[in-house]
């Protein structure tokens, strides 16, 4: 409790001193704060640090207060959640940052994309950040929405390389989660995005696939494949203009899909 506090007091700190506009403060400041966030998060959720490298100077760093505002179906979430932040990587959503939530204030520090490694592995100057959070007590991944203080150095959801934000609010529900557990399911999508005829889905758990719905961008039926009970299946997909779709499997997990001819 008393290091969170500490954090948070340094946090205040540098973010009062972010208004010198000198280049040397605009580079120094984020990483002396992203060595204070990082150094104290150790444990994570399944494969949410493979989505960026924690190195270097570019970084946004987002505080939570302790006050602050965080619901999911109406009810507080407790200390050892965690909370990140989403880029979208050609279809697929990734982990760009994330911290434990302790009860206490914390500060989430948001990688930016490495340009020395193949692929994309953090966010682009002014993307969006997608916040998510892990559950612990049931491995649920939750979609949020964001509010965030307008008197913060970056005061809306663009990751800014160097950036300094609060969030007040974080709201979801498991309901109109997107990616409500799609690691208990160890559910496979191949190709995705797709420049091919056929679309497999496949499950690598104990959990069968018994249903498979796709929706257009707009939420109007495509296709939809009910009374399953396998672990791999195939869709003819041929029909498909290029587009964005969404797949929906077993009514309660949702994936974006990408088809690119």
């Amino acid at each position: 409790m008393f290091i969170n506090q500490w954090y948070y007091l340094v946090f205040k700190f540098l973010l009062n001193l972010s208004t010198i506009k000198t280049p040397i403060m605009k580079k120094i400041l984020p990483f002396l704060v992203a060595i204070l966030c990082f150094s104290d998060n150790f444990s994570q959720p399944p494969g949410w640090s493979d989505g960026f490298i924690a190195a270097g100077f570019d970084n946004h760093i987002v505080a939570i207060q302790s006050n602050a505002t965080i619901i999911i179906d109406n009810s507080t979430i407790s200390s050892g959640d965690f909370i990140g932040a989403f880029y979208d990587s050609s279809g697929i959503y990734k982990c760009g940052g994330f911290s434990e939530w302790t009860g206490s204030v914390i500060a989430v520090t948001v990688w930016a994309d490495d340009i020395f490694t193949p692929g994309k592995l953090g966010f682009d100057q002014d993307e969006h950040m997608n916040w998510k959070i892990w559950r612990a007590s049931d491995s649920i991944t939750i979609d949020m929405t964001a509010r965030y203080n307008i008197n913060s150095n970056t005061p809306d959801s663009a990751f800014i390389t160097n950036g300094l934000s609060e969030i007040t609010l974080l709201e979801g529900n498991t309901l109109n989660s997107s990616i409500a557990n799609f690691d208990s399911y160890d559910l496979n999508i191949f190709p995705n995005p797709i420049n091919e005829d056929h679309l497999t889905i496949s499950s690598s758990s104990d959990n069968p696939i018994t249903s498979i719905t796709i929706y257009n961008i707009v939420g109007e039926l495509i296709k939809s494949y009910n009374n399953l009970n396998t672990k791999e299946y195939i869709i003819d997909i041929s029909k498909l203009s290029s587009g964005n779709y969404i797949l929906n499997v077993n009514d309660d997990i949702s994936k974006k899909l990408v088809i690119s001819r």
